[in-house]
């Protein structure tokens, strides 16, 4: 045992500021989003024009994740964080500017969120390879853990926040408040003077891209990490997007009730960083993946099931020495006896939509991708997944799960 603890690298300034700085930076991209979705709801915007604020938020990290982990090798990792930090500033001053002269059309707001998240793309990378030079390799592991945890109390709270500065002060109010955000930072890192930081040779941008992919090709760890990030976030990306309709449209709420939904969605993302250091002294980190999957496939099972139910969702978990059998069951229209063959496969959805009137649609279908990934998720982690329709008069879906032990306790 190092000694250390979830907490401990705080006892080193440097990092303790940082880590300050980039909770700071989180939580005003996270006011952003919730201000830029809302505007483009508010003012009637279609489905999709409002989706693109997400892909916005998201695409240019994508995008720029190779470029920018080059960077933070090739240059000056503070000078690449202060350059971040303050094109941000500029690219939300303009928005705000925009929003105070109301004069901001969707593709300015989205264009300049782009632009916003190019900057966020620059400076994560170059702060995580900085924490190797701010604390002893005893405390890294920990000091990595509170820079993810930071990072989901930040998207946890951060649209809750974002909700109740838009309801207050609206849209223009939330462009402020990033601006004033990325001010902060930028103070920190311009006092901050790193010292005695090696600094490697200098590669070609392309050069430096292609080692990333040749190690990443070659090992069979950061394959694996790459699939399941795929397979998580691919679902989780239509939620956030759509967010906006759902607290608009489906509960008639206004912004604090949308920032409050964006915020549950990262309350797991926190307690689960928060509780890090707990699971790895107890479990293998096969395991702790393994059982984090199982619940999300579940999970995906279950909201599926209510969201075609009438009036109940049945859920029963049996286990025994032999394995595990977790059966969900509701009372909806069930599955469709023609696609019954083919359920969990990509862009199949599982049942009928309902309309309003209670009646079924049969015109209106789903991509049925959320059922895919859940089912992929627990039959790649060792589970069977059966599906059939309750039988003797009933009518409703039922979807097993069943397992031996080692589906979850496989170290």
């Amino acid at each position: 045992m190092t000694g250390s603890t979830t907490l401990s690298p705080l006892r080193y300034r440097i990092f303790l500021y940082l880590l300050v700085g980039s909770l700071l930076s989180n939580f005003g991209n996270a006011i952003q989003s919730v201000g830029a979705a809302w505007h483009l709801t508010v003012t009637h915007q279609p489905a999709d024009v409002i989706a693109l604020v997400q892909s916005a938020t998201n695409l240019p990290i994508m995008l720029l994740a190779l470029p920018a982990g080059a960077w933070a090798d090739m240059f000056d990792r503070r000078m690449v964080m202060l350059a971040a930090q303050c094109i941000m500033l500029l690219f939300s001053v303009v928005l705000a500017l925009l929003a105070f002269r109301e004069s901001a059309p969707p593709a300015a707001i989205i264009g300049l969120t782009a632009l916003l998240a190019c900057g966020v793309a620059a400076f994560n990378p170059a702060l995580s390879a900085s924490i190797g030079n701010l604390v002893p390799r005893t405390e890294l592991a920990a000091a990595v853990a509170l820079n993810i945890l930071a990072f989901n109390v930040a998207r946890s709270l951060g649209p809750a926040i974002g909700g109740g500065i838009v309801a207050v002060g609206g849209a223009k109010a939330a462009f402020v408040a990033n601006a004033l955000s990325y001010l902060a930072v930028i103070v920190i890192l311009w006092r901050w003077r790193p010292t005695d930081i090696a600094r490697p040779e200098r590669k070609p941008l392309l050069a430096a891209i292609a080692e990333g992919f040749r190690f990443a090709r070659q090992s069979v760890a950061v394959r694996t990490i790459m699939l399941r990030a795929v397979t998580f976030t691919t679902t989780g990306s239509a939620a956030w997007a759509l967010m906006p309709l759902v607290a608009a449209d489906l509960l008639g709420q206004g912004s604090v009730t949308f920032g409050l939904l964006l915020g549950a969605l990262g309350l797991g993302a926190v307690i689960g960083a928060a509780s890090a250091t707990w699971f790895r002294t107890r479990f293998a980190s096969e395991a702790i993946i393994r059982a984090a999957g199982i619940i999300y496939g579940l999970g995906n099972i279950i909201e599926n099931a209510t969201e075609f139910a009438k009036s109940k969702v049945d859920v029963t978990a049996k286990w025994s020495n032999s394995g595990l059998i977790v059966t969900i069951a509701d009372d909806g229209p069930g599955f469709r006896a023609e696609i019954m063959d083919s359920i969990g496969e990509p862009y199949v959805t599982t049942r009928p939509a309902e309309m309003s009137d209670g009646l079924l649609d049969e015109d209106s279908t789903g991509l049925g991708l959320g059922f895919f990934i859940a089912k992929t998720l627990l039959e790649r982690s060792g589970a069977t997944v059966s599906l059939a329709n309750r039988s003797g008069g009933e009518t409703g879906a039922v979807v097993t799960v069943s397992g031996p032990r080692t589906f979850i306790l496989n170290q």
